[in-house]
This record gives structure tokens, C-alpha cells and sequence, in this order.
């Protein structure tokens, strides 16, 4: 395998999760709900769209960056923050 397919191949396995989670968000409900907000808004909320992006990359990266210097992921992080063994929404 060349170098290039290397790189490719390492990039892929860290942004195939993060792609993953970032499109599970488009259930039937959620497509109505952005059709409907779309159609009664236009383009007004579109700067919601620009500061949401924007504050969802600097979580994902510092959420990236701590997991690997702790080697936890963000569950762990609220377990040790809680005190409890497991984190369940309730």
C-alpha cells in the first residue's frame, strides 16, 4: 500500500465515526421540521446555521483532543465527573 493510501486510509477511520453521528440526526421528523422551518423563515436563521457548525467543530475537536490525552471518551469524562459507574438520560 503507498503512503497516500495510508494517510487516506487513516483519515477515513477518524472522520467515519464523527460523519456517522453527525448524520443520525436526519430521521423523517427532523427533514419536516427543517422543511417547515424553512419554508416559514427563508434564509432569516441562516447565521444559526453558521454559529451552530462553528461551535460543533471546536466540541468535536476539544472533545478529540481530550480523548487522546485521557484515552476516555466524553461518557467516561461525565461518569468520573457524576461519580456514577454508568451515564443513562433519564
Amino acid at each position: 500500500m503507498t503512503r497516500r493510501g495510508l494517510k487516506l486510509g487513516a483519515l477515513l477511520a477518524v472522520i467515519g465515526p464523527g460523519l456517522l453521528a453527525g448524520l443520525s440526526d436526519d430521521d423523517p421528523a427532523g427533514i419536516t421540521t427543517y422543511s417547515v422551518l424553512g419554508a416559514g423563515y427563508g434564509y432569516q436563521l441562516l447565521w444559526v446555521l453558521l454559529l451552530s457548525t462553528i461551535a460543533l467543530v471546536m466540541f468535536h475537536a476539544l472533545a478529540a483532543r481530550m480523548g487522546v490525552v485521557t484515552a476516555k471518551a466524553s461518557s467516561a469524562w461525565c461518569a468520573n465527573a457524576t461519580g456514577c459507574e454508568s451515564v443513562v438520560p433519564s
